[in-house]
């Protein structure tokens, strides 16, 4: 890097290959998935944006939230005292644009008009899968 460079970085989600979006699905809908093939699928796509990341020159990577479905329903996944859904209002700035907010509100893998909802105490509880997300992106690293 030099010292006239601006370092650069992204945050959010970025594209899932189709075998991951599958297994959150799957997940984010209560059904069974294979852990091994979790914990490789997840590897695989983690490895793959980080490598992509170092291709277009970002200095800062991230995981790209791979494992993820979307921050909203990351914290129920992390955390205890969350249970159920509420229905999303509308954003304001989206609410003059109802076939926008159709398309940004719905994913491939969650209807984001849905958000989780804090229902008692809210407590960490999600070190063990945060500690492999870490060792995942840790290994991404190395391998780019």
């Amino acid at each position: 890097m030099t010292a006239n460079q601006i370092q650069t970085t992204h945050i959010g989600s970025l594209p899932r290959p189709p075998e991951l979006l599958d297994l959150l699905t799957k997940r984010q809908g209560g059904d069974p998935v294979d852990e091994d093939d979790w914990d490789a699928t997840v590897a695989d796509a983690t490895r793959d944006v980080v490598d992509r990341q170092a291709e277009a020159g970002v200095d800062v990577a991230n995981n790209g939230e791979q494992s993820r479905v979307s921050f909203n329903w990351y914290v129920a996944d992390r955390l205890s005292g969350i249970e159920g859904t509420r229905e999303q209002e509308l954003w304001a700035d989206l609410q003059e644009f109802p076939s926008y907010a159709e398309e940004t509100f719905k994913t491939d893998v969650i209807d984001l008009s849905e958000h989780p909802v804090v229902t008692g105490p809210v407590e960490y509880t999600g070190r063990d899968e945060a500690e492999a997300e870490l060792a995942a992106f840790r290994d991404a690293l190395d391998a780019a």
